[in-house]
C-alpha cells in the first residue's frame, strides 16, 4: 500500500493523546513535548506501510525514545557520580585566610554605618534578636537598614573584597563616576573582561607599531631587524664576523644569530613580519606564565597594571627590533619552570637568555648568593649550551671565535678600562643607556646628556674622570646588591614574586649596557610591587601611602618619555636623567616591602598566628 493509505495530515492533527500517555509515563511536560515532536518526525520521515490505525505504531516511537532518553539520564548520573570528587574536609591555610578577611571587612562595613543603621543590624545579625526585638530599641525596621545598607551606592561601591582598590577610586573619581568603577571592579566576570580587553588592545598597538617601524607597510624603513636578516644571511653562509660591520651593524652574541638563521631564507619584510608577531606571542606566552613564576599572590589586574607600567619599554622594543622581548619571556618561562620544582632546567633556560644577551649574566651570583646551587649549575649549563656549544656547532670553531672577537671589540671592548676604546668613547663623550652607570656618567661628568639631537647637553653636577665615576658605579652597585641580599635574606630554596620582581629590576638597574628597550623586564617588578600596594591596602599598614606613592611615581617616569605624552624635546631631557633607572630603584623597595609581608615582618596578628610563611599558605 502506499503513503497514502492513510491521511498523514489527519494522523498529526489527532496526536495529542501522545503527549498525554508521555505526560503519565514522566510526569515531566518538556520530555513529554519531545516526546510528541519525535513521533511527528517519525510519521513525517517515514510513515508505516499498510497499516489503518497509526496509533500502535506511534505509540511504539513514543515509547522508544522515551526509554533512549531514560537510559541517557542514567549513564550521565553515573558517569557524574564516577567522576565527581570528595570536597576537602579541611580548607587550606589560603582559604582559611580569606574568610577571615571577609568577615572582617564585613565587620568594617556594619561598623562604618550610620545611627540607626548600625545598632539595628549589629541586634538583629550579631546579637540574634528576632526582628520584632530589634526594632523595638531603634527607629527604623530591620528591612529598612538591609535595604539602606544594600542599597547605599557608596556603601554598595565600597565594599566587597576589593574595596581597598574602589575606595581608592573613590578618592581620585567623581562619585558616580567611581560607583561605576566600583560596581564593575566588585565583578569577577566583567573584571576579567575589562583586563582581557586592555590586553587586546596593547597587544594590537605593539603589533602596529612594530610592523610599521620595521618596513613591513612602507618599504624603507630599518631597524635592528635588519640587522637579524643580514646575520642570518651571514650564518647560512657559514660566516657571522662580516655581519657586525654591515649597515645597520649586529650587534648582539652570536648565539641570537644562529638561532634566527632560518630568517634568512625570508624576503626582509616578510622576516620582519615573522619576528614582530613571534614576539607579540611571546609577550602574552610571558603574562600567561607569569602566573606561575610570581605566585598565587599576583593576580591579574596586578599583571595588567605592570603591563601598562612597563608598555613605554615594549613600545621601544617592538619599535627598534629589539630582542628583549624574547629574552624576558625566557627568563619568565625559566621562573615559572623553577617554581614548579625543576630549579635546574628553570637555571637552564635563564642561561639560555644570558647567551643572546649579556645582562642576564647578573642573576648568576644572586642565584650563588641565594644558595640556590642547582638553578645556578643549570644556568651554567644553559650558557655554555647556547653561548657556546650551539654557535660553535653550527657556525665551525674558527669562524665563530672571529664572529666573538667582532662583538667583543664593537660592545664589550669599550667597557674594558684597560682597552683603547675605553678612552676614546663616543662624541661628546656621551654614554649610552638607562642604568645606574649611565645615570652616575652624566651627573659626575661634563659630558653629552642626550643623544638625539646635535647640541651637548651637560647636567652633571661634578667633573670626575670616567675611572672614578665606574669605581663610584661598582660601589654603589655593591651596596644595592648588599641591601638586596638583607630585604631577602633568609635560605629559601623557592622563588617568590616579590624576589623575581626585585632580581629582574635590578639586572636592568645595574646592568651597564641596559638601554631603554631593556627594561621590558620591569614587568614582572612592577606587578609584584602593584600587588604589594594592594597588600598595603589590604592590611591597612602604615606604609600603604608610600607604597602608592612609590608605584605611582614609577608609572609616571616610565610613562612620561612616552610619544605623545608629551614633547619630544620634554621627554629628551627627561631621559637625560635616566627615569627608568630611578623607577627600577623604586620598584626593587616595592618588591622587597612585598616580600617583608610574605615574611610577616611588621604584622602583629601574623607573628601572633605563628607567622605562616608563604611557602605555607601556598
Amino acid at each position: 500500500m502506499s503513503r497514502s493509505t492513510f491521511d498523514v495530515e489527519a494522523a498529526l492533527r489527532e496526536d495529542g493523546w501522545i503527549r498525554g500517555l508521555a505526560s503519565g509515563l514522566l510526569r515531566d511536560g518538556s520530555d513529554a513535548d519531545d516526546a510528541l515532536q519525535e513521533a511527528r518526525l517519525a510519521l513525517l520521515r517515514s510513515p508505516p506501510p499498510r497499516l489503518e490505525d497509526p496509533r500502535p505504531w506511534l505509540a511504539r516511537v513514543a515509547l522508544n525514545f522515551l526509554r533512549k532518553r531514560r537510559r541517557e539520564e542514567v549513564r550521565r548520573r553515573h558517569r557524574e557520580r564516577r567522576g565527581a570528587q570528595p570536597e576537602a574536609l579541611r580548607a587550606s591555610p589560603l582559604e582559611a585566610i580569606e574568610r577571615v578577611e571577609v568577615r572582617r571587612q564585613v565587620l568594617e562595613a556594619v561598623l562604618a554605618l550610620e545611627e540607626p543603621y548600625r545598632s539595628t543590624l549589629v541586634q538583629r545579625y550579631f546579637e540574634e534578636m528576632s526582628a520584632r526585638d530589634a526594632d523595638r530599641g531603634s527607629r527604623i525596621s530591620c528591612g529598612n537598614a538591609d535595604a539602606a545598607a544594600v542599597a547605599s551606592p557608596a556603601r554598595a561601591c565600597s565594599s566587597g573584597p576589593s574595596g581597598h582598590i574602589v575606595r581608592t577610586m573613590r578618592l581620585a573619581l567623581p562619585s558616580r563616576l567611581a560607583c561605576a568603577a566600583g560596581r564593575l571592579w566588585n565583578d569577577p566576570r566583567r573584571r576579567v573582561q575589562v583586563l582581557a580587553a586592555v590586553l587586546a588592545v596593547v597587544c594590537s598597538v605593539l603589533l602596529v607599531r612594530g610592523l610599521r617601524q620595521s618596513g613591513v607597510f612602507r618599504e624603507g624603513r630599518r631597524n635592528d631587524i635588519a640587522a637579524y636578516h643580514s646575520a642570518a644571511k651571514a650564518v647560512l653562509a657559514g660566516d657571522l664576523a662580516p655581519a657586525y660591520a654591515a649597515d645597520p651593524p649586529y650587534q648582539y652574541p652570536p648565539t641570537l644569530a644562529v638561532i634566527v638563521a632560518p630568517m634568512g631564507l625570508l624576503p626582509y619584510r616578510a622576516a620582519a613580519a615573522v619576528w614582530v608577531v613571534g614576539n607579540l606571542a611571546l609577550l602574552v606566552l610571558a603574562f600567561r606564565w607569569a602566573d606561575r613564576a610570581l605566585g598565587p599572590l599576583v593576580q591579574g589586574a596586578d599583571k595588567v597594571l605592570g603591563l601598562l607600567l612597563a608598555y613605554r619599554m615594549f613600545d621601544s622594543d617592538f619599535a627598534n627590533g629589539n630582542a628583549n622581548t624574547l629574552v624576558l619571556s625566557i627568563l619568565v618561562a625559566g621562573f615559572a619552570v623553577a617554581g614548579g620544582g625543576r630549579p635546574l632546567w628553570g637555571g637552564l633556560l635563564c642561561g639560555l637568555s644570558a647567551g643572546l644577551k649579556v645582562y642576564p649574566l647578573l642573576l648568576l651570583p644572586w642565584m650563588l648568593a641565594r644558595r640556590r646551587w642547582r638553578m645556578a649549575s643549570g644556568f651554567a649549563i644553559g650558557l655554555a649550551a647556547g653561548g657556546i656549544v650551539l654557535p660553535a656547532f653550527v657556525l665551525g670553531p674558527a669562524p665563530f671565535a672571529r664572529a666573538y672577537e667582532k662583538f667583543y671589540e664593537g660592545i664589550l671592548g669599550p667597557m674594558n678600562a684597560a682597552g683603547e676604546a675605553y678612552s676614546t668613547g663616543a662624541p661628546g663623550g656621551y654614554e649610552a643607556g638607562q642604568s645606574l652607570r649611565a645615570l652616575l656618567h652624566r651627573l659626575l661628568r661634563p659630558i653629552d646628556a642626550t643623544a638625539h639631537d646635535d647640541a651637548i647637553a651637560a647636567v652633571n653636577l661634578a667633573d670626575l674622570p670616567k675611572g672614578a665615576v665606574d669605581g663610584v658605579y661598582v660601589g654603589l652597585a655593591a651596596v644595592i646588591v648588599a641591601a638586596l641580599l638583607w630585604a631577602f635574606r633568609g635560605r629559601s630554596t623557592a622563588w617568590n614574586g616579590p624576589e623575581i620582581g626585585a632580581a629582574l629590576a635590578a639586572m636592568a638597574l645595574l646592568g651597564p649596557l641596559s638601554r631603554k628597550a631593556h627594561f621590558v623586564v620591569l614587568f614582572p617588578a612592577a606587578a609584584a610591587g602593584f600587588a604589594a600596594v594592594r597588600a598595603g591596602w589590604e592590611g591597612r599598614r602604615k606604609t600603604v601611602w608610600l607604597r602608592t606613592s612609590l608605584w605611582t611615581a614609577a608609572f609616571a617616569l616610565t610613562t612620561l618619555t612616552a610619544p605623545g605624552v608629551v614633547t619630544r624635546d620634554v621627554a629628551t631631557k627627561l631621559l637625560a636623567y635616566c627615569p627608568l633607572a630611578i623607577a627600577s630603584a623604586m620598584l626593587i623597595v616595592l618588591c622587597a616591602a612585598g616580600q617583608r609581608d610574605r615574611n610577616g615582618v611588621g604584622d602583629p596578628q601574623r607573628r601572633m598566628d605563628g607567622r605562616l610563611t608563604a611557602e605555607e599558605a601556598e
